[in-house]
This record gives structure tokens, C-alpha cells and sequence, in this order.
């Protein structure tokens, strides 16, 4: 729970820190946006200024001037980025149009984004003077700045409008953009990478922490597994005196005067037989094994253990039925850790066999050089509230059972590289087989 809650709390800072960048990003996007706009703008502006201050040079018109202006902007037109100028008086008399007109939206509104471009438009005032007067002269007749104005100056009212090329301002904001995705997409590539070093960093110090936990309780079980046989083996040293002390003594009662004790002295001798054999189980559980795995052939192992389990088949009405592989008959193990391996799994199956029933050892190939043995009885199997615990220590089902005899049975095959694992058979029974196990060829 802990880990998952810093987990949670780490991805979460990553994501508000890569938030905050990509915010961040974003409002200088706007801000360049907002330059690079204003920059076309002021551009504009100083395009309508110099066409403005070129209009105010002319006040005095004539069809000649007319010309000339008209020339001059359709020079400029297409140079500088202008599309299109447009220059109207209120009263539709006068016009000059040049460049790409008809891109132009019917609004005063300035500026005006466009698909073309920007518009900017800007209403003035001009002094038109009359003929004769001011500088220079213009002839000519014809609709005019002078048409109709009489001898005095004549203020006109005039609209122009500027059409400006954007795609050099586009291309900026979009290379504008790409920068700041750039750059958001490499922060959460370097806070993903942080993560995982964070991450990786994480999982080396609880590894190394549980290396040193493990260290000193491997330690720990050592001194207490020592201890234990210690105590174990002082404890079956008097066990095995007593015993042979009844032995003796009911030995040497034959001339009837022991004959009223005889049967509390077996019984005594019984409990020395059940503590001694107890204590032995203990010692196979906790005393270190060493596998040494070589070539074992399981045929002979398993009529071996067959011989010797057969006062306790036969008082059971109980047959042993083996089937080997072919190919499958020769194994790499520890042939003492198999043989008790064995020999616990087979005492199991015959101590919850119904009689008349038949215990089965089964020797196959799994996949590749992979085998699988298996122990099978027809008893009542185990219940599924025990199953987690069956292979813990002291865990049994039997009455009278002490609990270690599957505790050893996984204790040795891990020794060896296997696991052994339990199953309900379908039509009723347990069925203990052991994985992993090589075969020799």
C-alpha cells in the first residue's frame, strides 16, 4: 500500500511539473504569436503612411497624376508583401484600385485577418487644391482630385486599404509553435526518464536493503537451525537410553514379576519411538541440504521404496502402481533428497487411501528435456481452505501427522531447482506432482 501511494504521489508531481511546462510553453506561444502579428501590423502601418504621404504630394490632380499614382501602386503591388491597395472617396466618384482586389472583405473593421493576408484600412483627409496653385501643375481633364472644386482647396474625404501578404508571419508562428511542442515534448520525454532513474534508483535500494534483511535472517535461521539440531540431538541421546533401559527391563521380567507393568512399559517405549521419530523429522527440515544432483535411475529408487513400504501397502489392502516414460527412466537429482522426497509423498498417499485402492506413480516427460513425477491416491484430497498452507511447517490434516512431511518434501525439491504442487483430481483424490526435474540424457 505504501509503495503504490508514492508511486501514485510521484507520478503525480511528474504530470503537475510536465503541466506547468507545457502551460508555461504555451503563454510564451502566445506572446511570440502576438509579436509576430503586431509586427506585420506595424509593417502594414508604414506601407500605408509612405502610400499615404505619396497621395498627400499629389494634391493637385489631373488625369496625368491619376496615372501616375495609379503606376506607382501597381509597382508596388506584389513587392514589399502588398496584395492589394485600394484607395475610394465616400462619394464613389474617385477610385484606384490595385492588385489582388477582390480578396478584400467589405468591412472597416482593422486590421482584418484574411485567409490572403492582412487587411488594415485607415480613413483621411486631404487638402485638395485647385489648379494654379501650390507646386507644379497638373493638366489634364476628366475625373480628377480638382473635378468641380473651384478655385479654393477642398477638403476629400478618402478610405485606403491594405491587403499585406501573411505567410512569412505564418510560417514564423508556426515554426513558433513547433519550437514550444518541441520543447514540451522533450520535457516529458526527461521527466519520463527521471522517473524511471527515479524509479530504478527505488528498486536498487530496496533490493540492496533486501539483500542485507535477507543476509542477516538467513544468518538468523543458521544460528537457530544449529541450535535447534543441538537441542534436537541431546534430546534424542537420553530418548534412545531410556528406551533401551524398558527394552531391558521387560526383557529381564520373565519370571512373572513384571508381568502387571509390561504393557505401561510398551506403551513408554511407543513414546519414545513417536518422540525419536518426530525429532528426526525436525532435523530433515531444518538441517541445511546440499544437493548434489547426478544421473539417478528412478525405476530401481522407486521398487526400493516400494520393498520398503510394503508392510504399510499390505496392512492397508493398498497396491503401488508405477509408470515410466520411455526416455524418462533416468533423472539428475540428489538421489538421497529424492528417495525422501519419495518416500514422504508415497507414506501420505497410503496413510489417506481407502483400501482396495491403488497409489500411482507416474514419471513423464513434460516438454523438452523437462519431467514431471507425480503421486496420485484416491482419498479425500485436501480441503480448500488448507491448500494455501499445506507445504508450511506444521501444517496437517492427518491425526496423529507431526506437519513436516510436505514441509520437507518442498524444502528438498527447492534444493534441487523444483517445485512441487497440489491438485484435486477430477474424479476424487490428491494428486502431488514435482516440475522441473532434468533428465539425464
Amino acid at each position: 500500500m505504501l509503495k503504490t501511494t508514492r508511486k501514485a504521489a510521484v507520478l503525480l508531481v511528474l504530470a503537475v511539473v510536465w503541466g506547468g511546462i507545457a502551460a508555461w510553453q504555451h503563454h510564451e506561444f502566445g506572446h511570440e504569436r502576438e509579436r509576430i502579428q503586431g509586427d506585420l501590423i506595424r509593417q502594414s502601418e508604414m506601407l500605408r503612411q509612405a502610400l499615404l504621404g505619396g497621395a498627400r504630394a499629389h494634391r493637385r490632380l489631373g488625369r496625368v497624376i491619376e496615372e501616375q499614382i495609379q503606376a506607382i501602386m501597381d509597382e508596388i503591388t506584389g513587392k514589399s508583401g502588398i496584395l492589394a491597395v485600394r484607395i475610394r472617396d465616400d462619394d464613389g466618384w474617385f477610385s484606384i484600385d490595385s492588385g489582388h482586389t477582390e480578396w478584400l472583405a467589405s468591412t472597416d473593421k482593422s486590421p482584418t485577418w484574411l485567409t490572403q493576408g492582412l487587411q488594415t484600412s485607415e480613413r483621411v483627409t486631404i487638402q485638395v487644391l485647385p489648379r494654379g496653385q501650390g507646386q507644379g501643375g497638373g493638366g489634364g481633364g476628366g475625373p480628377g482630385w480638382g473635378h468641380n472644386l473651384g478655385e479654393e482647396s477642398h477638403p476629400l474625404e478618402l478610405q485606403l486599404t491594405l491587403l499585406v501578404d501573411r505567410t512569412a508571419a505564418d510560417a514564423a508562428i508556426q515554426s513558433a509553435a513547433h519550437l514550444r511542442v518541441i520543447v514540451v515534448v522533450a520535457s516529458g520525454v526527461v521527466l519520463a526518464a527521471l522517473g524511471l532513474a527515479w524509479r530504478a534508483l527505488v528498486k536498487s535500494m530496496e533490493s540492496q536493503s533486501q539483500t542485507v534483511l535477507l543476509k542477516a535472517e538467513k544468518k538468523r535461521l543458521e544460528d537457530l537451525s544449529q541450535a535447534a539440531s543441538g537441542l534436537a540431538h541431546e534430546t534424542r541421546n537420553p530418548l534412545g537410553v531410556i528406551r533401551a533401559g524398558l527394552q531391558t527391563i521387560i526383557g529381564n521380567g520373565s519370571d512373572g514379576s513384571m508381568r502387571d507393568y509390561r504393557p505401561r512399559l510398551r506403551l513408554m517405549m511407543e513414546e519414545c519411538d513417536r518422540v525419536t521419530s518426530r525429532i528426526n523429522q525436525f532435523l530433515a527440515y531444518a538441517r541445511p541440504q546440499a544437493a548434489e544432483l547426478k544421473p539417478v535411475a528412478l525405476v530401481p529408487l522407486i521398487e526400493e521404496l516400494q520393498m520398503l513400504l510394503q508392510p504399510d501397502l499390505e496392512g492397508a489392502d493398498l497396491e503401488l502402481r508405477l509408470k515410466v516414460d520411455s526416455g524418462c527412466e533416468v533423472v539428475q537429482a540428489d538421489g538421497n533428497l529424492l528417495r525422501q522426497i519419495l518416500f514422504n509423498l508415497l507414506q501420505n498417499a497410503i496413510a489417506f487411501s481407502p483400501a482396495g485402492e491403488t497409489v500411482e506413480v507416474q514419471v513423464a516427460r513434460s516438454s523438452g528435456n523437462a519431467i514431471r513425477i507425480s503421486v496420485a491416491d484416491v482419498g479425500p484430497g485436501v480441503d480448500d481452505k488448507l491448500v494455501e498452507s499445506l507445504f508450511s511447517p506444521y501444517s496437517t490434516t492427518r491425526q496423529g501427522g507431526a506437519g513436516l512431511g510436505l514441509a520437507i518434501v518442498s524444502r528438498l525439491s527447492q534444493e534441487q531447482g523444483w517445485t512441487v504442487q497440489y491438485q484435486q483430481r477430477p474424479e476424487g483424490g490428491a494428486l502431488f506432482t514435482i516440475e522441473g526435474v532434468r533428465g539425464a540424457s
